[in-house]
This record gives structure tokens, C-alpha cells and sequence, in this order.
């Protein structure tokens, strides 16, 4: 009896520690996370330029779109459309990713771009993660005029 008992604690001793073990690994940079960053970017600035602002606010978190306000977003973004004019060419400037797998999962995308547009010239930030189903989303974006 006190050896089936201690057994169990040993046990359960041995799962809690092997549960309580924090197994991650990260990813820095990586090719295919490159690659997800600049679809989300390249879908943002084909829908500004085709003025599809339903499909575009689609790209951002939840929580953005209801920290920023759904009707302001879109005024903020159809008057940069008007000032700038078309995209004429986008130009990646830098970019960075971090993505955490395991048991502490996290993901972080950072791209900016120097986009040229026909009224003037533009730097666009873009802050992404994985979203709850595995896909990219903006979490932040901020456009300066040049």
C-alpha cells in the first residue's frame, strides 16, 4: 500500500515538473514569416488603392480597429488616399520578425516601407502578429508624409 502510494506521488511529482517545464523555441527573421508579413502589407496597399476599406479593415486586429474606432479609421485612411493619390511603387525598407513557438507562444512582425504615390512619398509602419487562428494581422500602422 505505501509503495503504490508513494509511487503515485512520484508520479504525479514527475508530471508536474514536466508540465511546469516552459519549452520554447524561437524564430528570428525566418523566410516564411518574411514571406506572411509582406501578403498582409501587399494586401493592405491593393486594397487602399482599389478604396476597398471593408476588405482592408478585414487585415487589422479586433482590438485595434475598436481602440481606433472603426468610422474614424476609415476617414484617417480615405484622407491619405486622397492626399497621396495612387501607390506607384512600394519599397520595402526593413523588417524584422520574432516568432515564439512552445509553451510561452508569441509573435512579433515589424515592416516599414517607403512607398512613392503620385501626389508624394510616404514611410508606413506595419506592427503584426499571428492572430487567434494562425493568420497575420495588423496590430498597429502609422503612415508619415514625406
Amino acid at each position: 500500500m505505501k509503495s503504490k502510494l508513494l509511487l503515485s506521488f512520484l508520479l504525479l511529482a514527475i508530471l508536474f515538473v514536466i508540465y511546469t517545464i516552459k519549452i520554447n523555441k524561437t524564430v528570428t527573421n525566418g523566410i516564411e514569416d518574411r514571406i506572411d508579413g509582406e501578403q498582409v502589407s501587399s494586401d493592405f496597399f491593393k486594397y487602399r488603392n482599389s478604396n476597398n476599406l471593408d476588405a482592408l479593415i478585414q487585415l487589422f486586429d479586433d482590438e485595434f480597429i475598436e481602440k481606433t474606432g472603426r468610422k474614424e479609421f476609415i476617414k484617417q485612411l480615405s484622407g491619405y488616399s486622397s492626399r497621396l493619390g495612387a501607390l506607384k511603387k512600394d519599397s520595402l525598407a526593413t523588417w524584422k520578425t520574432i516568432i515564439n513557438s512552445g509553451s510561452d507562444s508569441s509573435s512579433s512582425y515589424l515592416f516599414v516601407y517607403y512607398n512613392k504615390y503620385e501626389n508624394a512619398n510616404s514611410i508606413e509602419t506595419f506592427k503584426m502578429k499571428k492572430g487567434f487562428w494562425g493568420g497575420v494581422e495588423i496590430v498597429d500602422y502609422k503612415q508619415q508624409i514625406k
